[in-house]
């Protein structure tokens, strides 16, 4: 099995900490040779001649629609990539307004309390919904708000020994519910990348980062919001059976779902056959979330 060194222009390029090398069954240096020359002629005159970060995806794209797949050396593999942390989701004034009033109702506020069942009531800054207006008013009239009460009495609903129990959503107003869809049985949250292309990706909690196939990438740098100093190198990655594959890691510099959007997201350059993960790197930047299967929703907190 023939085992050509990946180029070594092309490692200059990607910062690249690793061995790596390109592996095809019983395939010869004759025949990575031959392949490589179209690809990098084919790279070339997609980049206008240029040599780039560009280049080198859409050559990597081309050795793998030709079988080639690159894999770490494991006597010198480098370091294993890591859960990334730090950072946190940018936030509206309106929202940061609704967490400090979730702030003094957690703390027993009752006027908080009824003022976020207002909000539930006329669907301002949380979706519209009689539920979470009724739970947060009656746990206001237990405390002895009058208005609260009011506010029940109207409804028609009488103030319980205890408030209902409540939904995620419900008990935290902040956390944002982003409707899932199903594709092949499985679930999938539309995620906008960069404000220019909005795709389907699967939540994978195992993911150290988000992953995104080559050819998104690619058109990500010809829509011009992904540059070459957007690229930080490559990565080992361990996978579910214990190989180690090295990928290329790059700067999303947004990610948005649902109304919450995320900035200078880590992410990976997947295989062009690849699925759209959406990793660690952006679902640990929450405090919480959760996917309500029954409801088909992402609670992100």
């Amino acid at each position: 099995m023939f085992k050509p060194i990946l180029l070594t222009a092309l490692l200059v390029l990607a910062g690249c900490a690793a061995k790596t090398h390109w592996e095809r069954g019983d395939s010869t240096a004759n025949d990575f040779n031959m392949d490589s020359a179209q690809c990098r002629a084919q790279a070339l005159a997609g980049t206008g001649g240029m040599l780039s970060i560009g280049t080198v995806l859409i050559m990597d794209s081309c050795l793998q629609g030709k079988g080639w797949a690159l894999v770490a050396d494991q006597s010198n593999a480098g370091p294993v990539a890591e859960r990334p942390g730090g950072g946190s989701p940018s936030i509206s004034r309106e929202e940061k307004e609704l967490r400090d009033l979730q702030a003094r109702a957690d703390q027993g506020d009752a006027s908080a309390m009824y003022l976020i069942g207002g909000m539930y009531d006329r669907g301002e800054g949380v979706p519209k919904d009689d539920k979470g207006a009724a739970y947060w008013w009656r746990k206001a009239a237990m405390l002895g708000d009058s208005d609260s009460q009011r506010r029940l009495d109207a409804m028609g609903v009488a103030a319980a020994p205890a408030p209902a129990a409540p939904t995620a959503a419900h008990a935290n107003p902040l956390a944002l519910t982003v409707p899932l869809k199903e594709e092949g049985g499985t679930l999938v949250v539309p995620v906008q990348i960069n404000n220019v292309i909005t795709l389907d990706f699967i939540i994978d909690s195992g993911a150290a980062d988000v992953s995104i196939p080559a050819d998104v990438v690619l058109t990500l740098i010809r829509t011009g919001t992904v540059l070459d100093s957007d690229f930080l190198g490559d990565k080992i990655y361990v996978l579910a059976d214990g190989s180690k594959v090295p990928s290329k890691t790059f700067r999303i510099r947004s990610l948005k779902v649902g109304g919450r959007t995320l900035e200078n997201v880590v992410a990976s350059v997947a295989d062009i056959k690849g699925p759209l993960l959406l990793g660690q790197s952006f679902l640990s930047r929450f405090k919480s979330w959760s996917i309500n299967n029954q409801n088909r929703v992402l609670v992100l907190d």
